[in-house]
């Protein structure tokens, strides 16, 4: 049935009713930093994009090359392949001669260069063998190369654009709550800042679920008529660079340190009970869901983050409670 005439009534109503709430234009300083966050992760996108192409084309002539480094676009391999680029070009060349430049570019002493080079004159014997000689792919892989290096130039600039903006509006109100979001443990500089800047002005929530179903990791509704269904998934409905950054939290929340020392232990120890019963992305959801309740705590209090257990805030609770 067309209800067409009544939806737009409806909406004319609502147009004219004093309480319907009108859009707040965020802070120019809100609106720069945000526009400066959101092109960085387009570039880290497109950064991720050709670093991908790169290792592909590796794969068909230089099979072997992204096993001798663990990073193929770390500043030893990238000038490697800029000097090097063919399995026979390594092994031709003097064996000082690239011992150095991997000692020079990494930094990391002789003996580290000498291992690095009998793995990658291996692999070059190796590659002979199994790879697909294909001129073309030399010279696509300097324009992979040439993309990368821009890419990593932007990606600095925009972060030193970031930390500039930051520290010229040190008395800010919006840039107090950056450095209290980067008070909690998981979260950093660039993480705080790209969180605000998707929030914008946090006096327009009142609760925390209200912030949760902005980040869209809400459950999504199911419902048609009678039914109701039960396997929801998240909404995925609010700011998708927002729900980046709470993913990348959440992942460091439940890490360890080299010490073997946990980076939350709050959050560490509910990851682990909630992985008894919850697979792991689900239990993932639920740390996104408590860090999403701790930013609002710490934007609510204007205060920096202090880390307590559950029982510590049963025992504040209650004593609040019984003061009152």
């Amino acid at each position: 049935m067309k209800n067409d005439r009544l939806d737009a009534k409806r909406i004319a109503v609502t147009g004219y009713s004093p309480d319907t709430k009108v859009s707040v234009m965020p802070a120019e300083l809100i609106l720069n930093l945000r526009c400066l966050c959101r092109e960085y992760y387009s570039l880290v996108d497109n950064h991720t994009s050709y670093v991908n192409k790169l290792k592909a084309q590796l794969h068909i002539v230089f099979p072997g090359f992204c096993n001798v480094f663990s990073d193929v676009t770390g500043i030893a391999a990238i000038s490697l392949l800029k000097r090097f680029p063919t399995p026979e070009d390594v092994i031709n060349a003097q064996t000082d001669e690239i011992v150095k430049l991997i000692s020079t570019s990494s930094r990391k002493g002789l003996n580290y260069a000498k291992a690095k080079y009998d793995k990658l004159f291996k692999a070059a014997k190796n590659a002979l063998n199994f790879r697909y000689n294909l001129p073309s792919v030399y010279d696509v892989l300097k324009v992979y190369i040439y993309f990368i290096e821009e890419f990593d130039k932007k990606i600095n600039l925009i972060l030193s654009k970031i930390k500039a903006f930051v520290d010229e509006n040190k008395s800010e109100k919006f840039v107090q709550q950056i450095y209290y979001l980067d008070s909690i443990p998981g979260v950093g500089f660039l993480s705080a800042v790209t969180l605000m800047c998707e929030i914008g002005d946090f006096s327009a929530f009142r609760k925390p679920k209200q912030l949760f179903a902005y980040f869209g990791v809400d459950p999504s509704v199911n419902e048609s008529g009678h039914f109701k269904g039960t396997d929801n998934k998240m909404s995925k409905r609010g700011s998708k660079i927002a729900r980046r950054v709470l993913y990348v939290i959440a992942l460091a929340s439940v890490r360890v340190k080299r010490n073997g020392t946990a980076i939350n232990p709050v959050l560490y120890d509910y990851y682990q009970k909630k992985k008894e019963s919850k697979p792991k992305k689900v239990a993932l959801g639920a740390i996104m869901h408590k860090i999403s309740d701790i930013v609002f705590a710490v934007l609510r209090d204007n205060k920096p983050f202090v880390l307590k257990t559950p029982d510590e805030h049963k025992l504040q609770y209650q004593n609040i409670h019984k003061a009152a």
